[in-house]
């Protein structure tokens, strides 16, 4: 479903640092993000066990990988987005054949909106982060890194809800690379995982107030806040 993406040196960023600085380009995915991994995974996994329906809740990426995930499958996709996402996005839902309900001030809406759809036979969730099918996916890009003969001492990522820092550190696992540190980005103002690790307690925020509001959640999920108990993993807000 996903395709290997490039891995490749940055110059600049490695001048500066004095380190090798590697970047993987996975906007080039088909969806355009690092959520195909994920919910391709989960899809295909889902079709072999008689799914017939995919649902999803999301105004962004993960939406938009299940959309895609179910035309190539040929599997009917309802996709429930919040009244803030964007024309060009929820356009590019049609393009892949979705269903798109536009419901609710922002994503826990849409979520609480979407299970609802569950009461169809043969329907399957996919929930944005929180699902460990997802991690799976999400863990190659791990394994494309080592493949193409990088085994790193640092892994930066962004964290919204969580799922691809849980498949980060279930991709570094599997390849014997539990010394790796890993460190978790976030846009102030949609910071749980950053406020959680500094209150030390799985806190909810309030509301996002970042203008990267695609990026955020309110409460990331349980394994994530669990992982912040691993002296390797840290935090931090831009």
């Amino acid at each position: 479903m996903h395709i290997n993406t490039p891995l490749i040196r940055s110059l600049s960023l490695s001048d500066v640092l004095e380190t090798n600085v590697w970047l993987k380009f996975d906007a080039l995915q088909p969806s355009g993000s690092f959520k195909l991994r994920g919910m391709g995974h989960k899809a295909r996994i889902e079709k072999q066990k008689g799914a017939q329906k995919f649902v999803s809740s999301s105004g962004g990426n993960a939406g938009l990988a299940v959309a895609y995930a179910g035309m190539v499958l040929d599997v009917p996709v309802s996709v429930y987005v919040p009244m803030s996402t964007n024309s060009a996005t929820i356009e590019k839902l049609r393009l892949c054949g979705a269903e798109v309900v536009v419901t609710g001030d922002h994503w826990a809406h849409a979520h609480e909106q979407a299970k609802k759809e569950l009461k169809q036979p043969g329907a399957v969730y996919f929930h944005p982060f929180d699902d460990e099918l997802v991690w799976q996916g999400h863990s190659t890009l791990i394994d494309e890194v080592v493949n193409d003969g990088v085994e790193p001492d640092l892994v930066i990522c962004s964290v919204g809800g969580g799922g691809l820092l849980c498949g980060l550190v279930h991709g570094l696992e599997n390849r014997g690379l539990q010394s790796t540190y890993l460190l978790g980005i976030e846009t102030a103002g949609a910071d749980s995982f950053y406020q959680s690790s500094m209150l030390k307690q799985h806190i909810e925020l309030k509301k996002i107030t970042s203008k990267a509001s695609s990026l955020g959640a309110t409460k990331v999920c349980e394994r994530a806040y669990g992982l912040l108990s691993n002296p390797l993993i840290y935090s931090d807000i831009v």
